[in-house]
Parts: C-alpha cells; structure tokens; sequence
C-alpha cells in the first residue's frame, strides 16, 4: 500500500478580506452615481450622449432666447414657472429614452441578480434609480432657470430690488423643476420597469404622456369643469400645480387648484408603491 495521504490541502495563498466593508448606503449612492452617468451617457459613445444632451441645450437655448428678449425689449414672453411647464415634453421624450436605459437593461439582461446579491435590495436599487431618474430630469430643465435668473440680474434696472424680484422668481421656477422632476420620473420609471426591451418601455412611458393629452382634450369640450377633466393627462395635472402653488399662468385651474395638489401627491405616491413591489417580485 502506498504511504501518501489520500487528501492534501495546499495552501495556495487565499486570505480573507480585511478591509473597510462600506455597505449598503455606499452601495446605493455607487449606483445613483454610475445610472446618472448612464442618463447622460457619459463614459460611453457619442450616441448615447446625442439625445440627452441635446435636450438639456434645447431647454438652456429656450431660457437664453426668453431672457434677451426680456432683457432687449422689457417684455417677458414667458415666466420661470411657465417655461418649465412649456419645457415638460423636452423631459418627457428624455424620460422615454433614459427610463428604460436604466432598469430595462439589466432586466433584460437577466443581472438583477447580481445587483441583489447582497447588500443591496430590490427596493435599494428602486430608489437609486428613481433618484437618478429624477436628477436627470432636474438637470436638463434647470439650467435654463439658471440662464434666465444670471440674464435678467445683470440686466436689471431696478439695482438689488429688481436682483430679489428675480431671485423669488428663480425660486419658484427651480420649485417647478423639482415638482416635474419627481413626478415625471416616478410616472415613467415603473412603467419602464414592465418589460425588459427598451423598445416596449419606451413605448409604455410614451403613451401615459401622449395618448392621454388628446382624450383630455377630447372630454373637456363635453364638460363643464373641463379644468378636472384635464387631471387625466400628466402635462395638465402639472400645469394645474404650478398655477395653484407657484403663480404659473398656463392651465389656470381656479377654485380647483387643491384637488390638482392632492391627485399629484397620491398619484406621486401610488407609482413609487408600484415601483417598489415591482422590485420586491423582481428580488424574490
């Protein structure tokens, strides 16, 4: 019989790792980081850099256009808040486009798996996405406020006075930007989230936009409060915000200014819920 041992252990130099674990919020804000990079398609070809940069120059274009023609002949064509809400199908066709890049992909791509291997969870990823989302939306419509507030305060005639009459204005148009931003985003992105092909996603984000504007429209002219018909389009519902809570001009609403308030808020709040128990079944 031979004298060699039947099993041997060699020790070929693994060790465990020893160092800083930086966990689950780092994981998260990894992820915001590397999805916002995503939207704007940085680190990748000029392709996915094409459309969404040339939407947040459009915007920045129209704020730049408003503002020397305010500046040039003392007469604002369009207001802060107003501009965001003419801006909103800018954001939309961004959403269509970067909403499925972000989590149609890795669906598709059946990597879910890896992304809620630990510690993150499905509803981890649903935030960061979301936040992403909503970032990117923000900064395609918010440097036009920028261009019109940094206009308009150097052109002013009215010393500091006219500086803080625009900044309040700056304030209530960047408020617009963040209402549309959160909305927007958490309305597109469960949608996105059906179907792991970008094609069908960007489909589904374009239709709850799109195809609800004209049966608005449609309906409005058969009643009599057509400022509550309108509430079924996204676009209007907005709108009717700005004119309740920010002084916009574009879709007065009235006495009906709260209820549009209140049909935002749960509205906003029913997409997050779906997004996360959408990701809760996708983790499990």
């Amino acid at each position: 019989m031979s004298s060699t041992p039947e099993g041997v252990i060699h020790d070929i130099g693994y060790q465990r790792y020893q160092g800083q674990r930086l966990g689950r919020r780092y994981a998260m804000w990894s992820l915001y980081v590397h999805s916002l990079r995503t939207a704007f398609g940085l680190g990748r070809g000029f392709k996915a850099k094409l459309l969404p940069w040339t939407l947040t120059a459009a915007a920045g274009i129209a704020g730049l256009v408003i503002m020397v023609v305010g500046t040039q002949t003392g007469f604002q064509l369009v207001g802060y808040v107003d501009l965001v809400a003419n801006l909103t199908y800018v954001a939309i066709i961004l959403l269509a486009v970067v909403a499925p890049e972000l989590v149609s992909r890795d669906l598709g791509s059946n990597v879910m798996p890896l992304y809620l291997a630990r510690p993150l969870s499905g509803t981890d990823y649903a935030l960061s996405k979301l936040a992403a989302l909503i970032s990117s939306v923000a900064l395609t419509l918010g440097p036009a406020m920028v261009i019109m507030f940094a206009g308009n305060a150097f052109a002013t005639k009215d010393g500091m006075t006219g500086v803080l009459d625009h900044a309040g204005q700056f304030g209530q148009g960047m408020a617009a930007v963040v209402i549309h931003s959160v909305v927007l985003a958490a309305l597109a992105l469960p949608l996105a989230s059906l179907s792991g092909r970008r094609i069908f996603a960007s489909t589904l984000v374009l239709a709850l936009f799109l195809v609800t504007a004209p049966i608005a429209e449609g309906l409005a002219e058969f009643s009599d409060n057509p400022e509550v018909v309108g509430m079924i389009t996204p676009a209007n519902l907005l709108q009717g915000v700005d004119n309740w809570l920010l002084e916009g001009t574009n879709h007065p609403v009235g006495v009906w200014g709260p209820m549009h308030g209140v049909v935002t808020l749960l509205l906003t709040c029913a997409a997050v819920g779906l997004l996360l128990l959408r990701y809760r079944k996708v983790s499990a």
